[in-house]
């Protein structure tokens, strides 16, 4: 695998841009200027709203590539004695030989999965190559030679994406309803959910620097989220 991943730059400047944004709103929110109006208190509201939403959609897409790249870190696929073999930090070699691969398949991020080597009452082994490793694509022609590469079928889940649109939903009857109960069931669901985030994030946040990052810019929102519901909830409707 190559030294470095492609995805810590780009996490960097989301989680610093978003801290900052979050930082600037929170200040206002603590002083509370004499000239603010309703008007510009809305607009901080849609915007804190979608730093929100981008913190958490983003955040953890972001993070998720990058854990994924923390685990491809040492792994090592080489072709060998009529063998592909398999090598990773802390697990054990796996290895099938060329002529027993009964299927390769590519999954939509890249992976491409080979399986085979299944003999005797030996089970199937497989050996998942991540697109990133050096030297991907003359793997995939040499061992496609006499096979046919498939796409690899998942099975997809929209409850993957339920605390997120949950969570745009609330944020949109917090900022938009004029019903005081509306918006006080919308801000308390917003909140549950953000802190849920946060309390997610607990066991990574001791050992990984850029989760506390994207950490941080969770408890901003929930801090920034926690001002807006108390400001719906007080203001004349």
């Amino acid at each position: 695998m190559p030294g470095q991943s492609p995805y810590q730059r780009p996490f960097s400047i989301f989680a610093g841009v978003a801290i900052i944004l979050l930082l600037v709103i929170l200040s206002i929110a603590i002083w509370a200027p004499p000239g603010l109006s309703d008007e510009i208190r809305k607009i901080l509201g849609w915007v804190t709203g979608a730093i929100v939403v981008a913190a958490v959609v983003i955040g953890n897409r972001l993070g998720f590539k990058e854990g994924l790249w923390k685990l491809k870190e040492g792994h090592r696929v080489e072709v060998s004695d009529g063998k592909i073999i398999q090598r990773r930090p802390g697990i054990p070699i796996v290895e099938i030989p060329l002529d027993q691969i009964v299927s390769l398949n590519q999954s939509r991020g890249g992976w491409l999965i080979i399986r085979g080597g299944e003999r005797g009452g030996e089970p199937e082994r497989q050996v998942a190559v991540p697109s990133e490793i050096v030297g991907f694509e003359s793997l995939k022609r040499e061992l496609s030679a006499n096979r046919t590469v498939s796409p690899l079928r998942v099975k997809f889940s929209l409850w993957v994406f339920l605390p997120s649109a949950s969570l745009i939903l609330a944020c949109f009857f917090l900022l938009t309803s004029h019903n005081r109960t509306v918006v006080m069931a919308a801000g308390g669901a917003a909140l549950l959910l953000q802190g849920f985030s946060i309390y997610s994030l607990r066991r990574l946040m001791q050992s990984n620097r850029k989760v506390n990052i994207i950490a941080l810019t969770y408890i901003l929102s929930f801090l920034i989220l926690a001002w807006i519901v108390y400001e719906r909830a007080t203001s004349p409707f």
